[in-house]
């Protein structure tokens, strides 16, 4: 009996907290919300229970009883905004719990014998069923943390961030009332068990992205660009959310991006979720924008994004896209790179090595500014000609006149 000690638990953990950080603290929530679910073993749920009631004879006199059993699905032990992604054991957090009413010792055909309820077996048969895009899995329900099923967490490798992965649990909740109803001289023990079963279920669904990312460099295309106007512009495509991005020249930093913070909250039942906030935050010579809103000087990325559009190359889909815009000086050959992580924490890396180049005229000469540099984009040579004249001879004029006169009296 578990429902006062539920109450208490509840009252205690009602409070929602709130707590901001500059990155996500995912091993933190995973290590609080495992720690909770130990907790919630057994725990009983009125509000997702499931009510039946058990007929049991004593002394010939049949009485009904009340039982339930319940089970709620409360999520992956990590989300970023509603979204879960593969980590290691990634567990969902699955609370169940019964109720059964029971009596007190009664002579209750009056034959001098107390008929009584001796004890009462409660079994649970329960099962949790995974489903993501063509990928189905099925494990017994042993207990409040179930661990996700490698097949599926194969699956969830490749998500684009706006599938979902669906869970369902099934079964019964068996309850067996061992019934003494004794008789005769010296009231000898008569053990009769009664039984039945309680169906229970619950859904779930929850968004899942995957660990794939995939970068286009949008400027400059060629890889060489004129050194007055130097331009490392990448697309990044991912999965899931980025949070974080740095673009390094020759090896140093010079410029990142933070597009978001974090918070986590916790419910009543004392489990953390992590949401982010967008910040936009810049520093050294560059811009940031989400190529979905168009948004030109920072990020624009929501949080609450309910169906972002998927992008799709080979056999991946992506939900996110980025476009990460640094400006830099200099002339010649410099080597560039983006590193961006995203809100699990997983690091991608995007390389180039570019040419910065002066213009020179016809001549050779490079033009002001450049220096005395040998990275030169030579003129395109060209030559000098006349233009032919074209002699319009008097009988040509004197034909289009009398065509011309013939024209206006036919019109006559």
């Amino acid at each position: 009996m578990k429902q006062v000690s539920l109450f208490l638990f509840l009252v205690l953990l009602s409070v929602v907290s709130f707590s901001h950080y500059p990155i996500p603290p995912m091993g933190d929530v995973i290590d609080n919300n495992l720690e909770i679910a130990q907790d919630l073993d057994g725990v009983y749920d009125p509000a997702h229970a499931y009510n039946s009631s058990i007929r049991i004879t004593l002394g010939g006199t049949p009485v009904d009883l009340d039982i339930s059993a319940s089970t709620n699905i409360l999520g992956p032990a990590i989300t970023i905004d509603n979204i879960t992604s593969p980590v290691d054991g990634l567990s969902i957090m699955i609370p169940s719990g019964h109720y059964y009413q029971n009596l007190s010792s009664s002579d209750y055909d009056s034959d001098g014998c107390l008929e009584s309820v001796s004890d009462v077996l409660v079994i649970y048969d329960l099962d949790v069923l995974f489903s993501l895009n063509n990928m189905d899995d099925q494990i017994p329900l042993f207990s409040s943390s179930v661990e996700i099923p490698e097949t599926i967490i194969a699956a969830m490798e490749n998500a684009s961030g706006s599938d979902y992965l669906n869970i369902s649990v099934v079964g019964d909740v068996e309850f067996i009332y061992r019934v003494n109803d004794p008789s005769g001289p010296g009231c000898p023990t008569n053990y009769v068990d009664v039984s039945s079963a309680v169906p229970v279920s619950a859904n779930a669904s929850f968004l899942a992205g995957g660990t794939k990312k995939l970068f286009f460099l949008r400027s400059p295309v060629l890889r060489e660009q004129w050194f007055r106007n130097n331009h490392f512009d990448v697309i990044v495509l991912s999965q899931v959310p980025v949070y974080y991005g740095e673009v390094f020249m020759n090896d140093n930093v010079s410029a990142n991006f933070s597009l978001m913070d974090f918070d986590v909250y916790s419910d009543d039942y004392g489990l953390q979720y992590i949401i982010s906030n967008t910040t936009g935050r810049m520093s050294g010579t560059g811009m940031l924008a989400d190529s979905v809103t168009g948004s030109t000087s920072y990020s624009s990325h929501a949080s609450n994004k309910t169906s972002p559009f998927q992008l799709e190359y080979s056999n991946n889909s992506f939900s996110y896209a980025y476009e990460f815009n640094f400006t830099y000086t200099g002339i010649g050959e410099n080597n560039l790179s983006l590193h961006v992580k995203d809100s699990f924490l997983r690091n991608g890396t995007y390389k180039e090595s570019l040419t910065s180049n002066a213009l020179s005229s016809s001549s050779g000469n490079p033009e002001a500014g450049a220096g005395d540099t040998a990275y030169i984009r030579p003129s395109s040579s060209f030559e000098k000609d006349e233009l032919s004249s074209l002699n319009i001879g008097l009988g040509l004029i004197s034909l289009v006149l009398v065509l011309a006169f013939i024209n206006f009296w036919i019109k006559k």
